[in-house]
C-alpha cells in the first residue's frame, strides 16, 4: 500500500513539473510575438514618414505652377506693352539715318516709304540740273535777306558737332577781326545748287520766316538724289550744315542742309553725329 502511494504522488509530481514548463513555454512565445507586433508598428510608423514626404512633394508641385504664372504675366505683358509705346507711336524722331514710318519725321535723309516724311531719299532718277547757277553768289535772292558773298563765309568746322558747339564755334571766332554767327535757314539755302527745290529761290517752302512744319513738303524739300562730290554746295560741302533757325513750335530742333543731297530737314540739338558749322561774317 505504501509503494502504491508513493507511485501516486512521483506521479503527480511530474505532471506539476510538466504543467509548469509548459506555461513557461507559452510566456516565451507570447513575448517574442509582442515584439514582432512592435517592429511592424515602427514599420508602419516609416511608412507614414514616406506619407508626409509624399504630401511634401504635392506641396512643391503646387508651388511651381505659380512661380510659372507669375513670370508669364510680369515678363510678357511688360515687354509687349514696352515695345508698344517705344516703337509705334513716336512722332518726334529726328534720326536721319533711321528706317521708320514717322509722319512728322523731318530730317534730312531717311530711306523710309511715307511720303510725307522729308528724310525720305527715293530712287529717283531724275538729277538733272534745272537752274542756271554757275556757282556765284550773284544769282536773284530774297530782297528781304540779301545775298552773302562767298568771301564772307568762314571754313566749316573741323569735326561734326552739335548744335550748341555749332553755335559756340562761330560766336567764338573772330577772323579778320569780324564777328561771325551761324546763318539762318534762308542765308544756309544761298550755297545750294544743282536742285531747284532747295536752292534759295526754289520752291521749298522752308525760309526764315516760315518755319513750321507744315511750311515743310517732301516733293519741294527733298527731292533731290545724293551724290558725294560736294556738286550740291557753292563751296563744295559733303554734310550736314547747321541753321541758326529753330523749329517753330519746337525749340528743341533746327533745320539743316543735308549737302549730300541737298535736301532740308530737321536735327535735334542735341545730335553730334552729323552736322558741322559753317558762319556768316556780321
Amino acid at each position: 500500500m505504501k509503494k502504491f502511494l508513493i507511485s501516486a504522488l512521483f506521479i503527480l509530481s511530474v505532471l506539476f513539473v510538466v504543467s509548469c514548463v509548459s506555461d513557461d513555454d507559452k510566456d516565451l512565445i507570447d513575448t517574442d510575438l509582442s515584439g514582432d507586433s512592435q517592429n511592424d508598428e515602427t514599420a508602419d510608423t516609416d511608412s507614414s514618414s514616406d506619407t508626409q514626404t509624399d504630401t511634401d512633394s504635392t506641396d512643391s508641385g503646387t508651388t511651381d505652377p505659380d512661380k510659372t504664372d507669375t513670370a508669364s504675366e510680369s515678363g510678357d505683358e511688360d515687354k509687349t506693352d514696352t515695345a508698344s509705346e517705344h516703337d509705334d507711336s513716336d512722332k518726334t524722331d529726328t534720326d536721319p539715318e533711321q528706317n521708320d514710318e514717322e509722319n512728322t519725321d523731318t530730317t534730312s535723309e531717311n530711306n523710309d516709304a511715307d511720303s510725307a516724311d522729308p528724310t525720305e531719299e527715293p530712287n529717283d532718277a531724275d538729277t538733272s540740273d534745272s537752274t542756271d547757277d554757275s556757282g556765284d553768289s550773284t544769282d536773284d535772292g530774297d530782297p528781304e535777306t540779301g545775298l552773302i558773298d562767298l568771301a564772307d563765309w568762314s571754313a566749316s568746322s573741323p569735326n561734326k558737332t552739335d548744335w550748341n558747339g555749332a553755335y559756340n564755334y562761330c560766336s567764338a571766332m573772330t577772323e579778320g577781326g569780324h564777328t561771325w554767327r551761324l546763318p539762318t535757314i534762308s542765308e544756309l539755302r544761298q550755297l545750294v545748287q544743282n536742285c531747284a527745290g532747295t536752292e534759295y529761290n526754289g520752291a521749298c517752302g522752308v525760309k526764315d520766316g516760315h518755319l513750321k512744319e507744315s511750311d515743310y513738303t517732301y516733293n519741294e524739300c527733298a527731292k533731290c538724289t545724293n551724290r558725294y562730290d560736294g556738286g550740291y554746295s557753292k563751296l563744295g560741302d559733303k554734310d550736314y550744315l547747321w541753321s541758326a533757325s529753330e523749329l517753330d513750335g519746337d525749340p528743341s530742333k533746327v533745320w539743316v542742309i543735308n549737302f549730300k543731297s541737298a535736301n532740308i530737314g530737321t536735327l535735334a540739338k542735341n545730335t553730334a553725329e552729323y552736322g558741322y558749322a559753317r558762319c556768316v561774317k556780321e
